[in-house]
């Protein structure tokens, strides 16, 4: 940055930089500097969105992704985000419709199918979730944590049902049908 104090992409990768090293402050810092450089740069909205979110400031995260879908309308990250944030407010049923949407554009959109999955999780539709969860488990290969979401969300079915867990898919099945894919 210092060789090129008025490049927004520069202060973008540091911004990003900041986020995953868990430096919130510091990422919306290098954020707004790329906003100020370059206003009609759709991606740094997006990432004051995600920024937002990880400081758990909704609003001020849907403002940041409606912004970005204004400059960028096709962008699956900007309206997955804002379906994110919305998610955050505990707008499950509106998030979802979102992501759908999203979703009939690119099925294999990762991110989609589990925050989806969540949203679906949050308003009890535990066969969408875990089919969501399958899709994106396909999609990945096999992620650990994606099948770990798959898991527990099969044992609630099954609890939710009043069944034992006797009829769940256990996870040597699973990864044979991911395998069959």
């Amino acid at each position: 940055i210092a060789a090129r104090p008025d490049d927004p992409y520069a202060r973008l990768v540091r911004g990003l930089a900041s986020l995953m090293a868990g430096s919130n402050e510091t990422a919306q810092a290098d954020i707004r500097a790329a906003i100020e450089l370059q206003q009609d740069l759709h991606v740094a909205h997006a990432m004051k969105g995600l920024a937002d979110i990880l400081g758990k400031d909704a609003e001020s995260a849907l403002k940041s992704f409606e912004t970005a879908m204004d400059l960028a309308p096709d962008s699956a990250l900007c309206r997955v985000g804002h379906a994110l944030a919305r998610a955050q407010r505990r707008e499950h049923s509106a998030a979802t419709e979102e992501l759908t949407k999203v979703l009939e554009a690119d099925p294999k959109n990762v991110d989609a199918l589990v925050i989806r999955g969540d949203c679906e999780r949050e308003l009890g539709r535990l066969e969408d979730a875990l089919q969501d969860y399958q899709q994106a488990a396909v999609v990945t290969g096999g992620n650990a944590a994606l099948l770990a979401k798959f898991f527990q969300t099969q044992a609630d079915r099954e609890k939710a049902n009043g069944r034992a867990s006797g009829g769940v898919l256990s996870p040597g099945a699973f990864s044979g049908a991911l395998r069959a894919r």
